[in-house]
């Protein structure tokens, strides 16, 4: 709409620069002037130059990146096959959420090795009791008692060793004891050990992984911070806790705010940049939100520079290296204009600092669609430039 309005706006220009600049229009003044009607019509705005102070505001790049701990890789900690996947590719899931089923012949091994060392540790807890027993009433030697409590020490050591492999392939050691019949099991299911979005599946039902393979990423989107590059020149303007303006190149996602978390303090010797990490104010995005995303970040700076000349920033025109705005003078049927040249300051979101050898107190500028002055003032080579 914006663009339609910008074209609609340059046609009515050139028709009434072009009336402007017609053959009946020979007074010299007419030649250089606009009136009001022109000005209304192609929205031509003409203000008072305003001395302030300028908070700078600095626009730089970044992307869209992870937080440590916000993306997973899940493995297996014993070699098996593939007996089934829970997941696609896309999905959210939410910790603790089932995502690999798995049959390992290594798994029956290792539960039925644990099933001996239960019955050795039972064994020798009961002779242990015994034996001390005995060594309380004097009945058996020192050294015998002694033997038979390291053995059923290692026992303990062994059993212990063996319930946190279990525990570290992610089997439950309470289901595999049981007071009738041992509960042994070839299957092993893998849980989601972090909320996200499933970004990759690499595995396939039949297929024989080790405990090298990765099987499944996951990526927690609320996770996700502004990566931005701040150059060297710039550095001072930036503190923790400041405000930060976001826009994303994709323009189907709206902007946001947020705030700078951290800043590394350490320039990188190429750019001349350093890193600040920028955190969202809130998480409405994240669904939208993909890592590596280009994004705009404009800080509000915290230095205010002295009361200068200052301008809108639709007023300032640039014609190559150089810029210019327009002062209005008032005459009897409108306005003529001046072509100052001038140099820039500060600028933050409304204003932008300028500087020239041509007084300005008490004149008005251009303030707005100066585009189209300037195109009127290419038409009318009588323009006065400064």
């Amino acid at each position: 709409m914006k663009n339609i309005h910008h074209i609609i706006m340059i046609y009515l220009a050139v028709q009434l620069l072009s009336c402007t600049n017609s053959p009946q229009n020979t007074d010299s003044d007419d030649k250089k002037q606009l009136d009001e009607e022109q000005l209304k019509t192609m929205e031509i705005s003409l203000e008072p130059i305003k001395y302030q102070s300028i908070t700078p505001h600095i626009s730089t790049f970044g992307k869209i990146a992870l937080l440590p701990g916000s993306e997973a890789v899940i493995s297996s900690n014993i070699d098996g096959k593939i007996e089934s996947i829970h997941v696609l590719e896309g999905s959210l899931v939410k910790k603790g959420q089932l995502l690999i089923t798995l049959k390992s012949m290594k798994l029956i091994e290792m539960q039925e090795e644990y099933l001996s060392i239960i019955n050795e540790v039972n064994i020798a807890t009961i002779e242990y009791e015994r034996q001390k027993t005995l060594m309380e009433k004097n009945i058996t030697s020192l050294a015998e008692f002694q033997q038979l409590q390291s053995k059923y020490r290692k026992a303990l050591n062994r059993k212990e060793g063996m319930e946190e492999r279990l525990k570290l392939i992610g089997l439950n050691i309470d289901m595999i004891i049981n007071n009738e019949k041992p509960n042994i099991t070839n299957l092993l299911q893998l849980y989601a050990p972090i909320n996200g979005f499933v970004n990759n599946i690499f595995i396939e039902i039949g297929m024989s992984i080790d405990t090298d393979d990765k099987l499944v990423q996951i990526t927690n989107s609320n996770m996700q911070y502004a990566d931005i590059d701040v150059f060297e020149k710039d550095i001072d303007q930036i503190y923790i806790g400041q405000k930060v303006d976001i826009d994303f190149v994709n323009q189907s996602i709206p902007n946001t705010e947020g705030y700078v978390k951290h800043i590394v303090r350490k320039i990188n010797a190429q750019s001349r940049a350093v890193k600040v990490h920028v955190a969202f104010t809130d998480h409405k995005l994240d669904d939208e939100i993909i890592p590596e995303m280009a994004v705009k970040a404009t800080f509000k700076g915290k230095i205010l520079t002295k009361e200068n000349a200052t301008v809108k920033v639709g007023a300032i025109v640039q014609e190559e290296e150089l810029h210019y705005i327009f002062v209005a003078d008032k005459v009897a049927n409108g306005y003529n204009f001046t072509k100052i040249k001038v140099s820039l300051g500060e600028s933050d979101s409304q204003y932008t600092e300028i500087f020239t050898s041509t007084p300005l107190p008490g004149k008005l500028v251009v303030s707005s669609n100066a585009y189209l002055v300037a195109m009127y003032a290419n038409k009318m080579s009588n323009i006065e430039v400064k």
